[in-house]
């Protein structure tokens, strides 16, 4: 199985809620994707540029194989995040290989 991270800032914080909520849409409506998980960041320490970036929300997508995966970027559903999703300062993203238990 392959699993896809996505790590989001966003320009306004106000706006995390309709992210949420769009990628909660995102994760039960795409047919390619097995499961999905989305949180917001519970840190609220303000670090001084001595330790990580930390993101506002995250979203932990599953999928069954690579054709699924790479056919999500170009789903009505992630297109959808573009259209009306809030304005971003950065996404970081990363796929990786697991085995299911």
């Amino acid at each position: 199985m392959l699993r896809h991270i996505s790590i989001f800032t966003l320009k306004d914080k106000k706006e995390i809620g309709n992210l949420i909520e769009l990628l909660n849409d995102v994760g039960s409506n795409c047919n390619l994707i097995l499961n999905s998980q989305v949180g917001t960041n519970i840190t609220k320490v303000e670090l001084d540029g001595n330790g990580p970036d930390f993101g506002d929300v995250i979203q932990i997508i599953d999928f069954k194989n690579h054709d699924d995966l790479n056919a999500y970027p170009t789903s009505k559903e992630h297109l959808n995040l573009f259209e009306n999703g809030p304005e971003m300062i950065k996404v970081t993203a990363i796929d990786y290989e697991f085995m299911d238990d």
